[in-house]
């Protein structure tokens, strides 16, 4: 039995903030990685460090949790956004996930729940009502109490604040440059990076924590990388980057009082239950398509939305 509600609304979508140069590639994805110098404790001050990790998402932030935990290394993350670390991950202020969501420890992500439970995080299982025709494989996900935006903060807070910059995007890679900051070591090159405010960090390595598809379109590279290195970049496509993800409140959950499960249909794919643990908010993600060419504001701005819920009776 297929029962389909149609909603005619009048809404302000709050959607994740896809363009954002932060997920994770591989530390050698731009072929520069070497052994761990010497630390020079003092060196920061003159904006040369050991390691500049650019890209202050989870991944940049939890290379930047480890070298913390390590000492001795002098480091710091360069953010793009001029607000707020974490990349694709973002919540809304009731803790529902406007990014990623799902947490898979026994595919892959096995030391999810250490992290969590390191951080004072809890986890819960993904509330039970599959979206119609995704199933994935049991045991299924879990989520982070509060949203997993909570794994940024935490990780955030933990690192000193000089070590955490917002509102620095690199625009230029330049590797064997001069660094005269360095007298000391007058013979030594680095890796310069060049930010859009002007702003200069040498490294002595670096790592890219960024889509390769982005770097390739907004970081210079000097001396230029191989031709079929930007060609890969360009094509690795970031998943889930050409979709919007919508998140509806609710006083309840009113299909389960109707025994319903839920489904999609209309602009609506993949909806699932985003409600936090306990129901204290309740409600439903789903992605769809922004079909034209619009911006944020034209796209997010008050508009009447025809949008069509399927849902389906067990």
């Amino acid at each position: 039995l297929r029962l389909t509600l149609t909603l005619t609304l009048t809404i302000n979508l709050t959607l994740s903030p896809n363009p954002n140069p932060n997920p994770n590639p591989n530390p050698n994805s731009a072929g520069w990685w070497w052994p761990w110098p010497e630390p020079k404790p003092d060196a920061a001050m003159a904006g040369v460090y050991d390691v500049v990790i650019v890209g202050g998402g989870l991944c940049g932030l939890m290379l930047a949790r480890l070298l913390e935990q390590q000492g001795g290394v002098n480091y710091v993350v360069l953010e793009a956004h001029e607000e707020r670390f974490g990349g694709r991950l973002w919540n809304t202020p009731e803790g529902l996930d406007l990014g990623a969501a799902w947490l898979w420890p026994q595919f892959g992500q096995t030391h999810a729940p250490a992290l969590s439970t390191s951080l004072g995080l809890e986890l819960f299982p993904q509330p039970p009502g599959e979206p119609k025709g995704f199933a994935p494989p049991e045991p299924g996900r879990f989520r982070v109490e509060g949203g997993t935006y909570g794994l940024v903060e935490r990780i955030v807070a933990g690192l000193p604040a000089e070590r955490v910059r917002k509102g620095c995007p690199v625009t230029c890679v330049r590797r064997d440059a001069a660094c005269p900051a360095a007298a000391a070591d007058a013979d030594k090159t680095y890796v310069a990076l060049e930010s859009s405010d002007g702003g200069v960090f040498h490294a002595e390595r670096v790592v890219l924590a960024v889509p390769p598809e982005m770097l390739a379109a907004k970081v210079e590279f000097e001396p230029a990388l191989p031709q079929a290195r930007m060609r890969a970049m360009r094509n690795a496509k970031t998943w889930m980057a050409g979709v919007t993800k919508v998140v509806l409140a609710y006083e309840a959950r009113f299909w389960e009082d109707l025994g319903l499960g839920l489904g999609a249909a209309g602009p609506a794919f993949q909806v699932y239950d985003a409600s936090s643990k306990d129901d204290g908010v309740v409600g439903i993600t789903f992605f769809a398509f922004n079909e034209e060419d619009l911006d944020d504001d034209e796209f997010v701005g008050p508009m009447p939305l025809t949008l069509t819920l399927t849902f389906t009776q067990p």
